[in-house]
């Protein structure tokens, strides 16, 4: 089989596709693999080749024309080839099966007519599509009227083993990153900043009722530090809060330490969430039809508003009984997410005989 993909990222971290494409082109050695990229791919074996896009295409309409006028040539009938994107578009002109790969729900091609019309497009032709969450999937279906037997959801592929740290190691965490206490972790987006002051109410809350040492760390995610906080400098409580910027390399770590997250950002793929349900930290986060559909019983769920979120923080601190239920409800969870049943079910969703 040769199968050809376009992967609009070039980081693994970024792109769940080229995650199980690049397992994929090492278990199945005897298929053909050919990358439709902006960037040449690192490492990649014998049975790949790489298109580079031509000209590099700075925007969605030279994209849209790439589809349009360019994609068919490297698409030429050969014997058991299929094609599959992650950037909403097909080649129309081409027969072989096409696939659809969606792992976030703003579809921008709703954003201007002809993109539209060439998305519809895209999902009619589609042989399959396929989605890392059951409510992209019912996004699409509910946007575009899509027959539920067309799509598939492939949760992201996650190892479900929680990376073991030692108490020494978690000492030396909230060391380097909380003068060595315990602390609350919000992760602090664009899409969840809005929620910093009840968090901070919150906070003040726990303080007043629990007479405890914890400590709150802010973990800023592209999101810059100045002018964070409207008269932060009048906070009772300001030399109790921490604030870091996220990294790829300091995430894990930082949330590994914590006593819990609490999570308000719009989802993404690999989201810090995820992190903290692999790891066995409790996960808060606000009572929504998206949460709810990730999460199940796997976290708590809060309301917007100082009181609520302020007595989550207080069951966290005092009931041990939620963390182990918890516990047990992401492991569960987890299962779902297992990076090997996600590389059968893609390559079972795309092969063809």
């Amino acid at each position: 089989m040769h199968i050809a993909a376009h992967v609009t990222q070039q980081s693994e971290y970024e792109s769940p596709l080229l995650k199980l494409l690049r397992i994929l082109i090492v278990k199945y050695p005897e298929h053909k693999f050919t990358f439709f990229v902006e960037t040449i791919l690192e490492d990649l074996p014998k049975n790949c080749t790489q298109v580079i896009l031509s000209p590099k295409p700075k925007n969605n309409f030279l994209l849209y024309f790439w589809y349009k006028f360019k994609v068919h040539s490297y698409l030429k009938i050969r014997h058991r080839m299929v094609f599959i994107s992650e950037f909403g578009l097909l080649c129309e002109q081409s027969p072989i099966p096409q696939y659809l790969f969606f792992k976030e729900e703003d579809f921008w091609q709703d954003s201007n007519p002809v993109f539209k019309s060439a998305f519809v497009s895209a999902l009619a032709k589609a042989n399959k599509i396929i989605t890392t969450q059951t409510f992209l999937a019912e996004s699409l279906i509910q946007k575009h009227k899509i027959p539920n037997e067309k799509i598939q959801t492939i949760f992201q592929g996650l190892n479900g083993k929680i990376k073991e740290y030692s108490l020494t190691t978690i000492e030396e965490i909230k060391n380097a990153y909380c003068n060595g206490f315990d602390y609350f972790l919000f992760e602090v987006s664009n899409t969840s900043k809005e929620y910093l002051i009840h968090i901070l109410k919150a906070f003040s809350q726990l303080k007043k009722m629990q007479k405890t040492s914890m400590k709150l760390l802010f973990l800023l995610e592209d999101v810059i530090e100045e002018n964070l906080i409207a008269d932060f400098k009048n906070y009772k409580y300001k030399d109790e809060v921490f604030i870091h910027i996220q990294t790829v390399n300091n995430r894990r770590n930082i949330v590994s330490a914590s006593s819990g997250l609490f999570y308000f950002s719009k989802y993404v793929n690999n989201s810090i969430a995820f992190v903290a349900l692999q790891q066995a930290i409790p996960v808060v986060t606000l009572d929504d039809k998206i949460n709810k559909s990730l999460f199940d019983n796997a976290a708590l769920y809060t309301v917007a508003s100082d009181k609520a979120i302020g007595e989550k923080m207080q069951l966290l601190y005092k009931d041990e009984s939620i963390k182990n239920k918890l516990k047990e409800a992401s492991a569960e969870l987890l299962q779902k997410h297992d990076i090997d049943k996600a590389i059968e079910q893609l390559y079972k969703a795309i092969y063809v005989k």
